[in-house]
Protein backbone atom coordinates (compact mmCIF):
# COMPACT_ATOMS: atom_id res chain seq x y z
CA UNK A 1 0.00 0.00 0.00
CA UNK A 2 1.22 3.33 -0.62
CA UNK A 3 1.41 6.33 1.40
CA UNK A 4 -1.29 8.10 -1.07
CA UNK A 5 -3.59 5.42 -0.60
CA UNK A 6 -3.68 6.08 3.60
CA UNK A 7 -4.50 10.17 2.41
CA UNK A 8 -8.08 11.31 2.59
CA UNK A 9 -9.33 14.87 0.92
CA UNK A 10 -10.41 17.26 3.67
CA UNK A 11 -12.60 21.02 2.53
CA UNK A 12 -11.51 24.15 4.30
CA UNK A 13 -13.89 26.93 4.59
CA UNK A 14 -13.54 30.54 5.74
CA UNK A 15 -16.47 32.30 6.55
CA UNK A 16 -17.46 35.88 7.40
CA UNK A 17 -19.06 38.10 9.88
CA UNK A 18 -22.33 37.21 8.27
CA UNK A 19 -21.66 33.72 7.99
CA UNK A 20 -21.39 33.56 4.40
CA UNK A 21 -18.18 31.66 2.85
CA UNK A 22 -15.63 34.20 1.57
CA UNK A 23 -13.20 30.99 0.49
CA UNK A 24 -12.58 27.25 0.03
CA UNK A 25 -9.40 25.26 -0.44
CA UNK A 26 -9.78 21.50 -0.56
CA UNK A 27 -6.21 19.60 -0.06
CA UNK A 28 -5.29 16.00 0.40
CA UNK A 29 -4.01 15.39 3.92
CA UNK A 30 -2.78 12.20 6.67
CA UNK A 31 -6.05 13.10 9.14
CA UNK A 32 -7.94 15.75 10.73
CA UNK A 33 -5.45 16.90 12.54
CA UNK A 34 -2.72 17.80 9.40
CA UNK A 35 -6.03 19.16 7.72
CA UNK A 36 -5.95 21.57 10.77
CA UNK A 37 -2.54 22.62 10.99
CA UNK A 38 -2.63 23.61 7.18
CA UNK A 39 -6.02 26.04 7.57
CA UNK A 40 -4.46 28.07 9.91
CA UNK A 41 -1.52 27.85 7.29
CA UNK A 42 -3.46 28.64 4.16
CA UNK A 43 -5.81 31.52 5.59
CA UNK A 44 -7.09 33.68 2.42
CA UNK A 45 -7.84 36.98 4.34
CA UNK A 46 -9.87 38.35 7.28
CA UNK A 47 -12.06 35.65 7.82
CA UNK A 48 -14.54 35.07 11.62
CA UNK A 49 -14.51 31.51 11.40
CA UNK A 50 -12.55 28.35 9.57
CA UNK A 51 -13.96 25.13 9.32
CA UNK A 52 -12.30 21.62 8.11
CA UNK A 53 -14.88 19.24 6.27
CA UNK A 54 -14.21 15.58 6.06
CA UNK A 55 -16.79 14.59 3.50
CA UNK A 56 -19.93 15.80 5.28
CA UNK A 57 -18.59 15.80 9.21
CA UNK A 58 -17.06 18.80 10.44
CA UNK A 59 -14.14 17.65 12.26
CA UNK A 60 -12.78 20.85 13.33
CA UNK A 61 -13.88 24.93 13.57
CA UNK A 62 -12.03 27.71 15.35
CA UNK A 63 -13.48 29.57 16.99
CA UNK A 64 -16.15 27.03 17.78
CA UNK A 65 -19.94 28.41 17.52
CA UNK A 66 -21.59 28.38 20.58
CA UNK A 67 -24.85 26.77 19.16
CA UNK A 68 -25.72 24.13 17.16
CA UNK A 69 -25.32 23.99 13.09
Amino acid sequence: MKVEDDMRTYEIRYVDDNDNLIGAIFTTQRDGTDASIYAHAMTLRSYKRMEVWDADSLIYERPCRSKPH
